[in-house]
């Protein structure tokens, strides 16, 4: 049964009007996404897409895109996993990126669950 502790909702917000370059790892938790929300105070205009990353922590040939959203008609962007069984794994990253040409500002927040590892070898 899990404690309220491990089942704690964390919230990482993350604003800028630059490039977007943030990473959610933690070391010795499985990482459950709850949602992310990204919004721009305009749409893109020039054709980026924002992108959502696994960074496998051993071996970059198992990274995997995730998300590629091209945000050039779009100021917003939600995502809800659906699949309460996903995890990326202890020492894994979500790599979240946007290059951001026009100077956009934005905000990124993500909602997530650090979980006891279940472990496995990689």
């Amino acid at each position: 049964m899990a404690t309220s502790l491990e089942r704690a909702i964390i919230r990482d917000q993350t604003t800028g009007a630059a490039a977007l370059s943030a990473t959610i790892t933690d070391a010795t938790r499985d990482i459950q996404i709850i949602s992310v929300d990204f919004h721009l105070d305009a749409a893109g205009g020039t054709s980026e897409n924002f992108t959502l990353t696994r960074s496998d922590a051993n071996n970059s040939e198992f990274n995997t895109l995730l998300v590629s959203q091209d945000m050039n008609t779009e100021t917003d962007l939600v995502l809800i996993n659906q699949d309460a069984d996903f995890r990326v794994m202890a020492g894994d990253s979500l790599v979240f990126a946007f290059d951001n040409t026009d100077t956009n500002t934005f905000g990124l927040t993500v909602m997530y669950h650090a979980l006891p590892s279940k472990g496995g070898t990689k």
